[in-house]
């Protein structure tokens, strides 16, 4: 069939023509990320996509450093993202999207249907452009993050947006004075509202002193009339001008303002400063009336406890304990007024603990009749009568024991990798496991304040004061944040207890700049065999190499991008360590494309690359094995044919890839018969791979109202374009 024939027979769904009902219904099925597509061909699809009424949870602008970038996110579907990084080159990025009046070059990633990369000289007018459409098509909230000292057209991004829910202000230069008027000059902040660099003391902010939750990094411009209109739910501010006057001034309008919402307060209070009450009438703690510890849960789902024994009670009208309290954490003296909503929350969580813990114990009875091999210590913890505090301790011990430690190792739960990053700006380690797709997370440099991880552990010679433990079900990773003043030190010693228990490869990253007393880290026995090692920094000298390299054993990769020592030279996998090579009388050829393809293949992070060895020399050993020399994008490569003719073999092997979304095109046929005769074409398993490429970016091309005017062509458009992918084919070779 021709392809005059086939453009003749295809007939366009006409979509618009339906009715109301059965229209709405028919895009419901759609993903955002296709209802967003289709709001793209006219105004008039943009209308029909905003009278669905699909609430999103939240909408989420970055605009900081480094980082720019528009989000929806949606209850119970997948988040749709919009990035103006540009991860991918300009020559990948093919299309073209017309948004709001302006033009931007993108591309949409193959690995995940629901995000965009694109190319934008203007970033700051891209980024408001696209979420201003975002929030046309899709109701709900708006989250902002911007740096203004990093854009210079930040000010297009508050003139465009009036309200927002939380606002987060970052970097570490201080605005200035027009700078905080055209932010907050008609901005209004709902819920959150983070400040993190200095402000000036002349700008007033007003929208701060109502926000649900508030955060400032410098209040001197607060007075104490502030101060006395500062409703908020959980506050913090740091570097204040108040007084004990103004603090006495504050709770007596509290005891008196039956409306405030205030929850918890946190000041930084210097030590010099006296703390005080004149005229206010404050009692010392009493059991009979409140607990000793204040409860409440961060933003990170942690559990916080605030000891309050040393408190200053003031009891309202309403029953209502609002107290004053200093707390010191490591060195540094705050101020908390904290509002007892509940006077006995531990008391209450604790009675709250049976009904929780009762699907666990049930799950506990079923694993141990399944599998009778429990340990003492295990057959007590499932015991459903332990009181909580005897299950903590029972608990502890166990963690504690190198018999526990042994019999973790003795399950065999491999890891798929230890991944170690050394770093100033950001020291972690990540454990991947082979049949688990949750992952632990140890990250050294998270940036919580100390005073919020109140958890202890004992790992191998190191004992971290500082951790908290995050479990984030919705993404499957357990992460730990840990403060510990030698940083290499404690990843040492935690990576090496990770790798006892569960035993995989390790691969290592480090900036030269981080530390230099690198032997000690490469003289644990388990970082001197390493999978992969990528360097990278300034300039490594002799000394510094010696440290890294004087033990160390690399299996697959290693990347040096630092200047190294001329006089230290770096061997891995020979046999015979004094061999050098030597290039004398070296014969090379030309390229005969009867002994090889144009182009070597090779996988890096599951993706494929491409270096074209046209113009590279040949150099063929006595046994018969294969060698390029070649100049490349700016790089000299020297590549072994393992595979002479590597894309040929990867076209050979395509049938078996593909036959699994042939198979799934039949069952959408059947299902969906509303195919066209270009995607009848398409599912045709018989078509030679060069004419689906060619009836493919026919089908791409035609308009997107067409292609996704069913939920059928739109389940199949996404098969076609993961089969566009895999083909991935090679104009270059004849090969059908």
């Amino acid at each position: 069939m021709t392809e005059e024939k086939v453009e003749e027979k295809f007939k366009p769904f006409q979509l618009v023509l339906l009715p109301v009902l059965a229209r709405e219904k028919a895009l419901k099925f759609l993903d955002p990320i296709d209802l967003f597509e289709i709001s793209l061909c006219s105004k008039r699809m943009t209308s029909y996509v905003r009278a669905l009424r699909i609430q999103a949870r939240h909408h989420s602008l970055i605009l900081a450093a480094g980082q720019f970038s528009v989000s929806v996110h949606f209850q119970r579907k997948r988040p749709l993202f919009w990035d103006f990084n540009s991860f991918f080159s300009r020559e990948n990025m093919t299309d073209t999207r017309t948004i709001g009046g302006i033009n931007e070059r993108s591309i949409r990633n193959t690995l995940s249907i629901d995000e965009f990369y694109c190319e934008y000289p203007e970033k700051e007018i891209g980024v408001t452009t696209v979420s201003k459409h975002f929030q046309t098509i899709f109701h709900g909230p708006l989250d902002i993050v911007v740096a203004p000292y990093f854009h210079k057209k930040y000010h297009i991004l508050f003139s465009e947006f009036k309200k927002c829910q939380e606002l987060e202000i970052c970097g570490t230069p201080v605005p200035s004075l027009e700078a905080m008027q055209r932010i907050f000059g008609e901005m209004k902040v709902t819920n959150k509202l983070v400040l993190r660099p200095e402000t000036v003391d002349e700008y007033i902010i007003e929208t701060a002193l109502d926000v649900e939750e508030l955060n400032l990094r410098s209040a001197t411009w607060m007075k104490r009339e502030h101060l006395l209109r500062l409703n908020c739910k959980s506050v913090q501010i740091f570097r204040t001008n108040f007084t004990s006057e103004d603090l006495e001034a504050f709770a007596e309008n509290w005891m008196r303002n039956k409306k405030s919402v205030i929850e918890r307060i946190r000041f930084d209070w210097n030590s010099g400063r006296v703390f005080r009450f004149h005229m206010l009438n404050a009692e010392s703690w009493d059991s009979k009336k409140r607990e000793m510890n204040y409860m409440y849960e961060n933003d990170r789902g942690v559990l916080v406890r605030i000891d309050c024994s040393e408190g200053f009670d003031m009891e309202r009208d309403d029953g209502l304990i609002g107290t004053f309290v200093l707390e010191t954490v490591d060195n540094t003296q705050y101020l908390h007024f904290l509002v007892w909503r509940e006077r006995f929350p531990e008391r209450k969580r604790i009675e709250e603990l049976p009904a929780k813990l009762a699907p666990f114990y049930k799950q506990l009875v079923t694993i141990n009749k399944n599998h009778p091999d429990a340990t003492s210590f295990e057959r007590l913890l499932s015991n459903p009568d332990l009181t909580p505090t005897e299950f903590m301790e029972t608990f502890d011990i166990s963690l504690c024991s190198k018999r526990m430690t042994r019999m973790i190792k003795e399950t065999r739960t491999l890891a798929n990798s230890h991944y170690l990053l050394f770093r100033t700006c950001q020291s972690l380690i990540q454990v991947k496991f082979i049949k688990s797709r949750r992952m632990i997370w140890f990250d050294f440099t998270s940036g919580v304040p100390s005073d919020e991880m109140k958890e202890e552990r004992t790992v191998g010679a190191c004992h971290f004061k500082h951790v908290q433990k995050i479990s984030q079900k919705d993404v499957e990773i357990d992460q730990f944040n840990i403060f510990y003043l030698d940083v290499q030190k404690g990843m040492a010693e935690l990576s090496k207890h990770l790798v006892y228990i569960f035993p995989g490869p390790i691969q290592t990253e480090f900036s030269v700049i981080f530390s230099q007393k690198f032997g000690e880290l490469f003289a644990y026995e388990h970082m001197q065999q390493l999978e992969t090692l990528r360097i990278v920094g300034g300039i490594m000298l002799k000394n510094l190499l010696e440290q890294v390299f004087g033990n160390l054993k690399i299996q697959k990769k290693l990347v040096v991008e630092p200047d190294t020592d001329d006089e230290y030279r770096v061997c891995f996998g020979w046999r015979n360590r004094s061999t050098v090579l030597e290039f004398d009388d070296l014969r090379t050829k030309k390229w005969d494309r009867t002994q090889r393809e144009r182009k070597y293949l090779y996988y890096e992070k599951n993706e494929l690359h491409r270096v074209d060895c046209t113009n590279g020399l040949d150099i063929q050993r006595d046994d018969g094995e294969l060698a390029t020399l070649v100049y490349w994008g700016r790089s000299i490569y020297f590549l072994v044919w393992n595979e002479r003719f590597p894309e040929k073999k990867r076209l050979s092997q395509l049938p078996e890839k593909l036959a699994p979304h042939y198979k799934k095109l039949e069952e959408l046929n059947r299902e969906y018969t509303d195919s066209s005769s270009l995607e009848r074409l398409l599912s045709n398993c018989s078509l030679r791979y060069d004419e689906f490429v060619d009836t493919y970016k026919v089908f791409r091309g035609m308009d997107a109202e067409v292609r996704l005017s069913s939920v059928g062509r739109s389940l199949r458009r996404r098969v076609f374009d993961q089969m566009y992918e895999i083909i991935d084919y090679q104009d270059y070779l004849e090969i059908g």
